[in-house]
Parts: structure tokens; C-alpha cells; sequence
């Protein structure tokens, strides 16, 4: 396994706000570009910084080509979410971020806005269910964000609980998708265009879809030969997969890439992905579970199964990648497997007020 160095550096000093660049502290509506996602690039490096790629030769030699693996996973909350929230909170106003910010989520995005909120000075409420691993509490609470729950079996218990939370504590929302997501998620493809130059295909998972739209946003800005592919789990709730592969609402999904079949729907990555995209395949869940081994042997990696999609189709022949090399992407690697041992659970309606929020 032989690595290459982040495309960018990644400072860890703390840095006023008001040393932030200028084009990132505006969140406009309007459909993002690839030079929004240029205009990321010094904030991300001076919070979070890039990831690095790995290669295999024994994998390589296998596949019969070279296969690149750039380890999101090694991100602060391991995923690459983390990546959209510090685009998001260099562009809200001052007061807003004293106040703080709350979001709802059971895993990857609860998990990067508690760290993103500690990197950046701001309080963090984070509305989970009460059925989350131990592992998840302990990472929220290290962090210094305030845990909020709610009955997980309980349909819309969760997003009751966030409005209320968000009214009485004066809380700006924050949601895992949007055009900030778009953007932050962008950062990668761009890292890995230019740690890989001769890269032929970039094969992503697809969730809320903005990882996928955003890397495609890149690749079609800067380098319009490269073929970009999303994957999905077969059996998918996932609104950027192909129709012909969603399930109705209500009925089991993939039980591997579960994180994927709770992500919520992003309608304007969803749009952008399913208009960029070379392709859109699907893997079984067999083959999910393969390239979960295949990165803890081979790369010595530990990958969730959700982030482990790419290289699923990979191996799985799922994909018939361009002449060249490919890249593959390990969005996260987050592996909440604990039961039992969590800290006494509130809802809502019983836990102590945000820190700094007025009443």
C-alpha cells in the first residue's frame, strides 16, 4: 500500500474569522459552480485540510490496473461531511455562529458537525435518535455539542424535536444537504484530480447525491475526460439513485449501507448528479461486505459499508472503468457496532439549554 500526500496542507491553528476569504462567507441559492468550490479550497485547508490517496499493488496487479483510493475516512468525524459544514459555517454572519447551530442525524453528519463546530468555535446541538450507539454519544460529548434525543420508532419525532429545540434556544438549522454540501464535497474530486493527473474514471457512492454532484461538478470544470460513476446499494431508498433501482418508501433497504437508506433527500444534488453522471450502477450487498474486507486486508483501512461502495463496484465488475487509472472514494469509515453502555438518555423536552443560548 503506498500512499500520496493530501493535495492540500491543512493547518490545525485556529484563525480569526474575519481572515476567512471573502467569496466563501455568502450561501447564495443558486446552483453551486466549480469556482465556488475553488473558493473553498484556503478555507477547508486552514480547518480541516485534504485526504490522502492510497494505492494497492497487489490489488492493481488483480484488477489489472491501477486502482486509487482516497481515504475520506481519515477526515476529522471520518467522512467527508465534514468538508460542507465548514464551507456552511464560513458562511454564516457572526451572530448566527455565536449563537449556534443544531442538526438531526444518526450518524456521519451529527458525528462531522460536532467536530466542525468545535474546530470553529461553535455551540452544537445535535437531535439524535435514542437508539444511537454509545460510541456515537461519547464522539458527540468529546466534542463539546449537546446530545439531544428523541424516540427513534417514532416518525417525526426527530424533526419536532429539532424545530423545538431550534425555536427556544434560538438555533440556526444546519441540514446534511444543500448547496454548501455540493461544494464542500467537491473539495475531493479536485484533491484527487490533481493527486492522481492521468486519473480516467472517478467512481463515488451516492447518497443525498452531493458527493457525486459535486465531484462531477469538478470534472466536467476542469477535466471533462474523466468518466465519473455513482453507486448505490441494489436495494436503495437513496434519492440520487436511477428510479429504475429505488424501492418504495417503507420497505427494507440495503442492511449494509444502511447510512445511505437514512440519508435525507437533496433535491438539488440529486438533480445535479443525475444530470452529470456518466453512469449509475448498483451493488448487492454481498459485494459490499467484500470490499469491507478488501480494505481492512489490502489497505489496511477500516471502511463503513456505505463507504465502501466504489470499491465494491469495482471489484464486483459492476463498473467497466475507462482505460486508465481509477479512482475510488472511501467516503467514511465509521463503524458504530456498540450496544448497551450509553449515558442516561433525555428527549427534548428535558435537556439543559444550549450553551450561550438565551431563553
Amino acid at each position: 500500500m503506498r500512499p500520496l500526500e493530501p493535495a492540500t496542507g491543512g493547518s490545525r491553528t485556529p484563525v480569526p474569522r474575519s481572515s476567512l476569504p471573502a467569496a466563501t462567507r455568502s450561501e447564495h441559492p443558486v446552483t453551486p459552480t466549480v469556482h465556488d468550490i475553488e473558493a473553498t479550497l484556503p478555507v477547508l485547508s486552514l480547518f480541516a485540510g485534504g485526504t490522502p490517496v492510497h494505492h494497492c499493488p497487489e490489488v492493481d496487479q488483480r484488477l489489472g490496473r491501477r486502482l486509487f483510493v482516497k481515504l475520506e475516512s481519515r477526515q476529522p468525524g471520518g467522512s467527508f461531511k465534514v468538508r460542507g459544514l465548514i464551507r456552511l459555517l464560513a458562511g454564516l454572519p457572526q451572530h448566527r455562529l455565536d449563537q449556534g447551530v443544531i442538526g438531526r442525524g444518526r450518524a456521519n453528519f451529527v458525528r462531522a458537525l460536532g467536530w466542525a463546530g468545535r474546530r470553529y468555535g461553535v455551540p452544537v446541538t445535535a437531535v439524535v435518535p435514542d437508539d444511537v450507539p454509545a460510541s456515537l454519544v461519547r464522539d458527540l460529548l468529546a466534542c463539546g455539542a449537546r446530545p439531544v434525543f428523541h424516540p427513534a420508532g417514532s416518525p417525526g419525532a426527530g424533526e419536532a424535536v429539532l424545530a423545538e429545540q431550534a425555536g427556544l434556544h434560538r438555533l440556526t438549522v444546519v441540514r446534511p444537504g444543500g448547496r454548501h454540501a455540493v461544494i464542500g464535497a467537491g473539495t475531493v474530486a479536485w484533491e484527487m484530480l490533481r493527486q492522481v493527473p492521468d486519473l480516467a474514471t472517478l467512481i463515488l457512492p451516492l447518497g443525498s447525491g452531493s458527493l457525486a454532484a459535486g465531484s462531477a461538478l469538478v470534472a466536467r470544470g476542469r477535466r471533462r475526460g474523466v468518466r465519473v460513476v455513482g453507486v448505490a446499494p441494489a436495494r436503495s431508498l437513496t434519492v440520487s439513485s436511477a428510479p429504475q433501482h429505488r424501492i418504495a418508501a417503507g420497505t427494507a433497504g440495503s442492511r449494509q449501507a444502511r447510512a445511505l437508506d437514512s440519508a435525507d433527500p437533496d433535491p438539488m444534488a440529486g438533480e445535479l448528479a443525475a444530470r452529470l453522471l456518466d453512469e449509475r450502477v448498483t451493488v448487492a450487498d454481498e459485494d459490499i461486505r467484500r470490499a469491507v474486507g478488501v480494505y481492512a486486508r489490502e489497505y489496511r483501512q477500516t471502511a463503513e459499508p456505505s463507504g465502501a461502495l466504489a470499491l465494491a463496484a469495482v471489484l464486483s465488475g459492476r463498473v467497466r472503468p475507462a482505460p486508465g487509472p481509477v479512482g475510488v472514494v472511501l467516503s467514511g469509515g465509521n463503524v458504530m457496532a456498540d450496544a448497551g453502555g450509553r449515558p442516561a438518555l433525555t428527549t427534548g423536552r428535558k435537556t439543559p439549554r444550549a450553551p450561550g443560548a438565551e431563553g
